[in-house]
């Protein structure tokens, strides 16, 4: 791989890795001699790299705000750039949610409520009996509108028993769609429910609020939180999981940030 970056001649060189990893440090070094380097958050390693800036260390903000940081390397000014950027869905892409939210009750215009369940580790995998529990609590006061379940393909079967648990104003999202064609079914969301994972950034992007599960651990949730939003990120107490946050603190901040509309 560093022979083939080598032949592309590259004048600058980013190594988005936010600490001192050997690793980074080696490619970013040796992938092009005689490029620039640009750095984040080195500390040890940081005079190897001709623009450096804090990332995580002694840094709360957003990871969107910190990434932006790079470009200030450039002589950017970031203070005014648009922060929510969706993703680059086609038309087709749309379609295809339009179709799914029309087939639900024959109108484009549901109010949808999203609940992710699936997650990159086991460990931000909220139980299923605590799903089933707060859909209930949903569908009893929201009852104008309709759950629409996501997750990853591995986890559809589990998705699938979840939504055969209620008689009606709970779907899975189809089988077989891609992560552009979910993206936008999570643009027609009124709130979307997710464990720390990619779909929090996704629904932010289109503004949709979020209630996303969070760990204690190193503060995740800081920099991973719901962006440009108040409120919305549940922690848990425990630092490697979010099996001990329950329910009602959770459907507590979901009544916080549902739109007047749903009420």
């Amino acid at each position: 791989t560093v022979r083939q970056i080598r032949k592309l001649k590259v004048d600058v060189v980013a190594d988005m890795v936010c600490d001192d990893s050997v690793t980074s440090l080696y490619l970013s070094q040796f992938c092009s001699p005689t490029a620039s380097r640009i750095g984040l958050g080195k500390n040890r390693h940081k005079k190897y790299y001709d623009f450096n800036y804090l990332y995580r260390t002694g840094d709360s903000s957003h990871v969107v705000d910190n990434t932006l940081k790079l470009l200030t390397a450039f002589g950017i000014e970031t203070d005014n750039l648009e922060r929510h950027v969706p993703p680059d869905v086609d038309k087709s892409g749309y379609e295809t949610a339009e179709r799914f939210v029309a087939s639900l009750n024959g109108s484009e215009h549901s109010k949808l409520i999203g609940l992710n369940i699936s997650a990159g580790r086991p460990s931000r995998v909220w139980q299923a009996e605590k799903n089933q529990e707060l859909i209930q609590l949903l569908l009893n006061k929201y009852q104008s509108c309709q759950i629409v379940i996501s997750s990853d393909p591995s986890d559809r079967d589990r998705a699938v028993r979840l939504s055969d648990k209620f008689d009606q104003r709970v779907t899975v999202i189809p089988a077989g769609l891609n992560l552009l064609e979910v993206s936008a079914i999570i643009s027609k969301l009124m709130l979307l429910i997710t464990p720390d994972t990619s779909l929090v950034h996704i629904a932010r992007a289109f503004r949709v609020p979020v209630v996303g599960l969070y760990t204690r651990f190193a503060k995740n949730f800081e920099l991973w939180r719901p962006f440009n939003q108040n409120g919305g990120a549940v922690i848990s107490g425990n630092d490697y999981n979010i099996f001990d946050i329950e329910v009602a603190e959770l459907f507590e901040e979901v009544v916080k940030l549902m739109p007047e509309e749903c009420g």
